[in-house]
Formats: C-alpha cells, structure tokens, sequence
C-alpha cells in the first residue's frame, strides 16, 4: 500500500492551562514564576476552551472523518468567558507535540512555548484572529509509515491583557526559513552538478 493511498486518523488532545501570566513588553520570553498568578475562581471563572479540526480553513467543516495524507486541515482553538471577562484575557497555543499512538514513540516538539512553529516548512506558526481564537492550517502527514495515526498535543496559555492589548511573542517570519532552505537546496545541487 503506498502513502498516498493510506488514510490515517488523526488523534487530538486538547489541554486547557488555566494560569495567567502577567507580561512586560520586554522579557516576555522570561516569565519567571512570580509572574503566574492564580486567580480566585468565583471572580475569574474558568474560560470555556474548545478544540476542532476542521477541513481546509477556520470555515471549513469540523473533521468528522479519516483524512488521506497531504489533505488539508485546519486546527481551530477558542476560548470564551462570561461576557465581563472577556476583554481581560487572550490566549497563546503553545508546546505543541506530535507522537505515535504507540507507547514506546517519545513526543516530538513541533510548537515551542512562545506558540512558534520549530518545523515551519511543514507547520506554520498560530495565527491568531482576536483574542480567544488561533488556529493554523497544514496539511495532514505522517510519522511513521508503519503508523497511520499520530497524537496532536498542544496547551492554551491565557495571558491577562495589559492595557487592553494582548502581548503575545513574535514569532520568527517563516519566509526567513525558507529562504533558509531554498539556499541549501541550490547550494547542494551545485555540489551534486560538480563533475567527478
């Protein structure tokens, strides 16, 4: 059976952190522990955080079936408060991991903790659209050819606004990697064009 003809079932988790982190503008990518607060629940309820996949974009339809390798999908995230705590929050998805369903396959980082992508040629960073919703479209692969499933991991960050404006790390532009790569592929096949 080739690749392009196996389905595989993608397997998602979704877990909700429920800590919030005050941030300065400029060491945002240092947040010390003193930094995360716990807020009394009766005041700060607990947002209500929903994971879906849906197909091809944020309007597709919520993935209900198998999907074939190199389809498109679109991983969706929101959160949502009562309507007076809405403005004080936003969200950042982060430390992202992919993983067999296999007990001995060891997670792979694919999102690190500032919500930017480590493989950006092949998963793009979040984009964020408002406050409480990121999501990012890829296409579906494989870890493993000997596995037609993987596990998707990732964690939701609320971070407590400052100033009415969500802080969020900037993520490196993906063009810069792949620029990166399209360097390496001309420079390895100049190497590979050198006779003998």
């Amino acid at each position: 059976m080739d690749a392009l003809n196996m389905f595989i079932l993608i397997l998602f988790r979704l877990t909700c952190i429920i800590n919030v982190v005050l941030v300065n503008g400029s060491d945002y990518y240092n947040i010390a522990d003193e930094d995360i607060i716990n807020l009394p629940v009766i005041k700060f309820p607990e947002p209500d955080c929903k994971y879906r996949v849906r197909l091809y974009n944020r309007n597709g339809s919520e993935l209900q079936r198998q999907v074939g390798i190199d389809e498109p999908v679109y991983h969706h995230w929101t959160c949502s408060y009562e309507q007076q705590q809405n403005g004080l929050f936003c969200i950042l998805v982060n430390n992202c991991t992919i993983s067999n369903p296999r007990p001995d396959s060891l997670p792979v980082s694919i999102i690190d903790e500032f919500g930017c992508s480590l493989f950006p040629a092949i998963m793009p960073h979040v984009e964020y659209d408002g406050d409480l919703e990121g999501g990012l479209q890829t296409n579906v692969f494989l870890l493993d050819i000997d596995q037609p499933s993987i596990t998707f991991h990732c964690n939701i960050k609320l971070l407590l606004k400052l100033h009415g404006i969500c802080q969020r790390p900037l993520c490196p532009p993906i063009q810069r990697y792949l620029l990166r790569s399209q360097r390496s592929s001309i420079t390895l096949e100049k190497i590979s064009n050198v006779p003998l």
